[in-house]
């Protein structure tokens, strides 16, 4: 009924604007004929009534207006003078549902000379097109409302026949239907040419929707056994109560620990089953979860059977999907033994402090041996160094030396034989020239030896008092190096070793140039010694470089050089490839930590096909 009513109504709605439509066009048609056959009385009938004005033929006259009136919807006419006096009047004025057109009556004198002698009026009436105009809409609804209702009946037999019986059935099919037996599938009889369409796409939905539940409920009933399944085993007590505080689960630990029966507990309430002092704890934390409502957990002690047993609680509230609140659930885990290893753990660590401690002191006691044994091996190294310094500027100094007291002793001699001839009278011109010579020759020889010493003791002097000591100074880099170079030639000297310094500008320092000084000797007679073990001729190319407020000093040797193993351990303390050649493996490390600590930069061994390969950054003004 519901749909016949909207049927109705929409095909009322719709055949009355359509009837309203036609209507309108209809007088709009009616309406633009009557103005055509007004427009046509200018042309057709002025220019009779205005001869027969002028000649004042009134029968003329009256005769063209009574053919005026014969016309369909006039209902009056009227002829008047200039002065507005009535000439002829003819037909009934009714001015409901009329209008008038007012025409003038122009003579043409002679056919060229227009005169204006009257006017001629003629009223029009609507009223015929009106009721013409309502007829038709009565018969045009009535119609339509005939047309309307038939289709409607028809319209729902066929929706009878081919919707609403089938959605009975559906509605029949889904109150019988048991959500468990997949096999009771939705089926509507049809014929084959109906078939296809959207309500086998329904049916097939219903269908999938159907297995889709049963595939859900099983689900959820495999869910149900698993979770079950995992109370029932659980070694924690587990329970559930409702807001009234009384049991509606409870899982085989619970009624093993407390032996109660499954019967015993459900439906009851602490106060029935327990002391009143353990059931108003257990009131108690239950009603802080109903006030939080949210979970709670803590450390409990129970006492049962005589002993004492720790539990880890959990309680939590569960709500509907409205938020309120249905039971709250309890989770009791046993952690007695874990307790026991709790304070078994404690009474070990506090022995293991005490072991602890006293091997601390121990070993503090054994760095400090080994802080003061590394002190020494590093002033033994640098003593070493600045030993193996002082025997070669000895053995250089050696040489001059030598050769000034062989010049003097030759001085003395020949001044001896000048003295006897003196003596003895036998005194020659070409003796005097021959002494003065000799006492010539020898002076240069006696003062560039000595020159050569002073220069060898004054650089060794600077070096030697660098190494020693650790002040902090100004020094141009470039120049320090060759003095500290000149002070190691002796040990250059053994195998023809050449160093070259190469600095694209001076080099300003304020650091400590002992700590550099050590650094460059390690390197240095580490090339000698190891590089340059088998080979003469041996070149140490050395290039500086001011970078960024940083000196970077490039070494490079064209010795044997470092394999990766080597590299890797090159910095180590007491490594060493020369373990029973009288090598501590010391010289790198110390080397490091003068680099790194001392001179506040770093020092790495990069790749290199040939030689060995060192780069020091050092910052230039140490703070």
């Amino acid at each position: 009924m519901r749909l016949l009513f909207w049927i109705l109504l929409l095909s009322s709605i719709f055949t009355i604007i359509a009837t309203i439509i036609q209507i309108y066009t209809d007088y709009r048609d009616s309406r633009q004929s009557l103005e055509v056959s007004l427009e046509q009385i200018q042309e057709t009938v002025l220019p009779s009534v205005a001869v027969a004005m002028w000649k004042l033929d009134k029968e003329v006259m009256e005769s063209i207006l009574n053919g005026l009136l014969t016309q369909r919807d006039t209902i009056y006419v009227e002829v008047v003078d200039t002065y507005d006096n009535p000439v002829i009047q003819l037909g009934v004025i009714n001015t409901e549902n009329s209008f008038e057109r007012l025409y003038p009556i122009m003579f043409f004198n002679d056919g060229v000379q227009a005169i204006t002698i009257g006017e001629l009026k003629v009223v029009v009436t609507l009223s015929e097109i009106y009721r013409q105009l309502t007829d038709k809409v009565l018969v045009i609804l009535m119609t339509q409302a005939v047309k309307t209702f038939i289709m409607s009946v028809c319209i729902l037999i066929i929706i009878d026949l081919l919707v609403i019986r089938h959605l009975h059935r559906i509605e029949e099919w889904a109150y019988q239907v048991e959500i468990d037996k997949p096999d009771q599938l939705l089926s509507l009889t049809r014929k084959h040419m109906q078939k296809n369409d959207v309500l086998d796409r329904v049916v097939n939905a219903i269908n999938t929707m159907q297995s889709n539940l049963v595939k859900a409920l099983t689900k959820r009933k495999q869910a149900e056994r698993l979770v079950n399944s995992i109370i029932e085993n659980s070694p924690s007590l587990i329970y559930s109560k409702n807001i009234d505080g009384h049991y509606t689960l409870v899982n085989h630990q619970f009624l093993t620990t407390f032996d109660f029966t499954h019967q015993q507990v459900i439906g009851h309430t602490d106060i029935e089953l327990f002391p009143i002092a353990f059931s108003e704890l257990l009131n108690k934390q239950d009603s802080m979860v109903k006030e939080k409502y949210q979970p709670i957990s803590f450390e409990q002690k129970i006492d049962r059977k005589g002993q004492c047993e720790y539990y880890v609680v959990v309680k939590f509230p569960i709500f509907n999907d409205k938020g309120v609140l249905l039971e709250t659930v309890g989770i009791y885990t046993n952690i007695t033994d874990i307790k026991r290893k709790e304070q078994q753990i404690i009474e070990l660590n506090q022995n293991l402090e005490n072991k602890v401690s006293l091997r601390t002191k121990e070993l503090e006691a054994s760095l400090t041996n080994l802080k003061e044994a590394q002190s020494l091996l590093v002033e033994s190294e640098k003593m070493s160094a600045l030993g193996s310094l002082v025997a070669g500027v000895a053995h250089e100094i050696n040489t001059p030396l030598g050769v000034t007291v062989t010049a003097s002793s030759h001085l003395s001699e020949m001044i001896s034989i000048f003295k006897n001839k003196y003596q003895n009278g036998n005194l020659k011109r070409s003796s005097l020239e021959e002494l003065v010579n000799t006492v010539e020759s020898g002076s240069m020889i006696i003062m560039k030896n000595l020159h050569r010493a002073t220069e060898l003791i004054q650089n060794f002097k600077q070096v030697a008092v660098d190494q020693s000591s650790e002040h902090k100074r100004q020094f141009e880099l470039g120049s320090y190096l060759e003095e500290l170079i000149y002070t190691l030639n002796p040990q250059l000297k053994s195998g023809q070793h050449a160093i070259v310094i190469e600095a694209e500008t001076k080099i300003e320092m304020n650091s400590f140039p002992g700590a550099l000084a050590q650094v460059m000797t390690n390197l240095i007679i580490n090339s000698i010694k190891h590089g340059f073990k088998d080979i003469r001729e041996g070149e140490i190319n050395i290039k500086l470089a001011l970078i960024n407020e940083t000196v970077q000093i490039d070494y490079k040797d064209n010795g044997v050089g470092l394999d990766a193993s080597q590299k890797e351990k090159v910095f180590e303390p007491f490594y060493t490839t020369a373990r029973f050649s009288g090598g501590s493996g010391l010289g790198m490390s110390i080397s490091y930590n003068l680099v790194t600590a001392k001179l506040g930069g770093k020092i790495q061994c990069l790749e290199s096909t040939t030689g060995a390969h060192f780069q020091l950054n050092i910052p230039f003004c140490f703070e």
